[in-house]
């Protein structure tokens, strides 16, 4: 009798120990683990950059020594090779800002983000032509322009109709009237035209003249436009 009633009162608390056993393994607590960084500080870490600026006299083509770049915050000056390194917090697109004594200051959004070094090119006040005769002595000569025979054309470029005025030059960029009064500017580097515009009015007699960052034309039906 006592035998009978044992048996399966031992089967049912091994049975109960079994299930148990395996609540516990499918309620199991994972272990914690340590947080990780912020996603977005790693990238601003990732993205953060020394970039290479060099400065080359637009005319002359040589590097230029001692000029500073600026870049937000932060700044450098150009070594021996007119190179400057300059920190920044994030590879974007940045204005950058290049100056030196005796060059107009120039201010160019680079594309950081494409490129991590760049060139900027910087022109000296004493070789540009901005109005017609070089200057207001109208000596039609530079003297620190020097240039010596043989020539050669470096690239040509027809603009519609008769040119009676010369151009003017600033910042590599040459600035012509036509006979019809069609003002255009051209690179200087390779003659593409970079816009041309078309005043209302017509004709034009006189060269263009270059003051501060503004264009003067004069047109023959005697008004005077900034550009």
């Amino acid at each position: 009798m006592i035998r009978l009633i044992a048996a399966p009162f031992i089967g049912a608390s091994v049975a109960l120990l079994g299930l148990a056993a395996a609540c516990a393994r499918d309620t199991a607590v994972p272990p914690v683990l340590a947080p990780a960084d912020p996603p977005v500080a790693r990238a601003l870490r990732s993205q953060a950059a020394k970039v290479l600026v060099t400065v080359v006299d637009g005319d002359t083509h040589a590097r230029v020594r001692g000029a500073r770049v600026v870049i937000g915050h932060r700044a450098g000056y150009a070594d021996g090779t007119g190179l400057a390194k300059v920190k920044i917090k994030r590879r974007t697109a940045l204005p950058v800002r290049v100056s030196k004594p005796g060059y107009a200051m120039r201010i160019v959004r680079m594309p950081f983000k494409q490129h991590r070094q760049v060139t900027i090119r910087l022109y000296r006040d004493s070789l540009q032509w901005p109005m017609y005769g070089a200057n207001s002595r109208r000596t039609q000569a530079h003297g620190d322009i020097e240039l010596r025979p043989p020539f050669k054309v470096v690239w040509s470029r027809g603009i519609g109709t008769l040119i009676e005025f010369p151009a003017v030059i600033t910042g590599g960029v040459a600035y012509i009237g036509n006979y019809k009064g069609t003002i255009y500017a051209l690179s200087m580097r390779n003659g593409k035209v970079i816009w041309k515009y078309d005043p209302p009015g017509g004709k034009m007699a006189s060269s263009p003249a270059i003051v501060g960052d503004g264009l003067v034309v004069h047109g023959m039906d005697g008004i005077g436009r900034v550009l």
